[in-house]
């Protein structure tokens, strides 16, 4: 072949160009971000509203068709779920693959945005989510106190998430396991009765002294002010003085007909590492970080975090998606060794130039797979691993037969770059043929098309 015939009698040339595919390699594996999963951004979108008391048929009329029509209007819609159940309504759109996701998320956003304001009143919670494989949680803490009370770990846990979220790289940090922190107003309804004071009417006054609302403007020559009511509660004494009814003479406060002061939600779940009671955070990465980039900034801000606990309570590492990727790619290394060593066995009768040689061939066909997934987009993760060992088969298999086919040339008196111009002449085709047959077994995978397609995308790729 013309190649191996330039390469060999330009061998410097050869020498250099490969060099520069190992600096580009090991750049390019510097430079990967390593994940679990592939990290994939599909275009499906889900909208959760939450109608506490609406019935089904109620929330399909009033909820449902309105936001189905709103998603109808965009394009590329290729399916359009709603699943409703009392007081809760979820719609599912997914779009064609190979769009632009974060572009239809807004779109998505948009077109919600515009039918909200239609919607019933009662409405409590209302989300658009975008499905993402990075929202796999990369890291679990677990803050475990058997005894501390929840308004403790809350706050602790709170100032840790703070911290957690000025890391590089993170995107998300939830708390969970423990009920929220809420001001109980436990009513006298003797001295509501004697009263005659409506419940309506305290609720209503409750929510009317806890907002703020804009009180226009005040202008004065050469200047315009905002005012503003402020009407957040900031304290127990603060609701307390509420005033709920009055007469002209007298004004009846909250805490004269109620007992007021701090409690817990309902607790619906209990959280609990190794037996004991815990509250547990998860963190996010951002799309793209690599999970080994991240998880030194997490650890770091860990390390940091524990010399400030109180002696009752302490903070684990529950889960690390980290180690599982060092166990993937210490396999890959295993591998690697393994197949170096076949190869040495096999080619050794040969000379250790020959076998030093074709084991060369095996980490530089690497950098170059590594480089093609990172200027690709791709991450180095299980699947792309597997695609690696699959391919050492194949390295091994084709440099044990080109170099036996050199030696035999050399046996039979050639020159050594004559020998090796000629014998990878002769086998170039049936080499390149059957390597050929072996990777169209996995073409049918790289053109898989949906969601499967493209997670699974990297192995044939690698």
């Amino acid at each position: 072949m013309k190649l191996t015939e330039f390469s060999v009698k330009n061998y410097q040339f050869t020498v250099v160009f490969f060099l520069l595919l190992v600096a580009v390699g090991l750049s390019s594996l510097l430079s990967i971000p390593r994940t679990e999963d592939p990290q994939l951004s599909f275009p499906s979108y889900d909208i959760i509203i939450v109608d506490p008391g609406a019935n089904p048929a109620d929330l399909e009329r009033l909820i449902a068709r309105p936001i189905e029509d709103a998603i109808k209007e965009l394009d590329d819609v290729t399916k359009l779920q709603t699943t409703i159940r009392d007081g809760l309504v979820t719609v599912y759109a997914e779009f064609k693959y190979g769009i632009d996701t974060d572009r239809k998320y807004d779109d998505v956003l948009r077109q919600v945005n515009l039918v909200r304001p239609t919607l019933p009143s009662g409405i409590t919670y209302f989300q658009t989510r975008h499905e993402q494989s990075n929202h796999v949680a990369l890291m679990q803490l677990a803050l475990v106190a058997p005894d501390a009370s929840y308004g403790r770990l809350q706050d602790l846990a709170e100032t840790l998430r703070k911290r957690l979220e000025s890391v590089t790289g993170v995107g998300k940090v939830e708390k969970w396991a423990y009920p929220d922190k809420q001001v109980r107003v436990t009513l006298d309804l003797d001295k509501v009765a004697r009263l005659k004071l409506p419940l309506s009417r305290i609720a209503d006054a409750i929510n009317a002294a806890n907002v703020n609302l804009p009180g226009g403007t005040a202008e004065l020559p050469g200047r315009r002010f905002t005012v503003k009511t402020s009407g957040s509660y900031a304290s127990l004494a603060e609701v307390a003085d509420t005033p709920v009814a009055g007469n002209g003479t007298a004004t009846v406060y909250l805490k004269d007909i109620a007992d007021i002061r701090w409690a817990y939600e309902d607790q619906e779940y209990l959280g609990r590492f190794k037996g004991e009671r815990a509250v547990f955070l998860t963190i996010q990465a951002q799309q793209g970080q690599s999970v080994e980039t991240v998880t030194g900034g997490l650890r770091a801000a860990i390390a940091s975090f524990r010399p400030a606990l109180p002696g009752d309570i302490r903070l684990d590492v529950g889960f690390e998606q980290q180690q599982n990727i060092d166990r993937r790619l210490g396999r890959l290394r295993i591998d690697l060794g393994v197949a170096i060593l076949l190869v040495l066995l096999t080619v050794a009768p040969l000379g250790l130039r020959a076998a030093s040689l074709v084991m060369l061939s095996i980490p530089l066909s690497l950098a170059i797979g590594v480089s093609a997934l990172y200027y690709a987009g791709h991450t180095l993760n299980q699947l792309s691993i597997v695609g690696f060992v699959i391919a050492l088969g194949l390295l091994v298999d084709d440099s044990i037969v080109v170099i036996e086919n050199i030696a035999r040339f050399r046996r039979a008196g050639h020159a050594p770059a004559e020998a090796a111009i000629q014998a990878t002449s002769q086998i170039a085709t049936a080499v390149l043929g059957t390597t050929a047959a072996l990777l169209f077994a996995f073409f049918p995978l790289l053109m898989l098309p949906g969601a499967a397609g493209i997670f699974i995308r990297s192995l044939p790729l690698a």
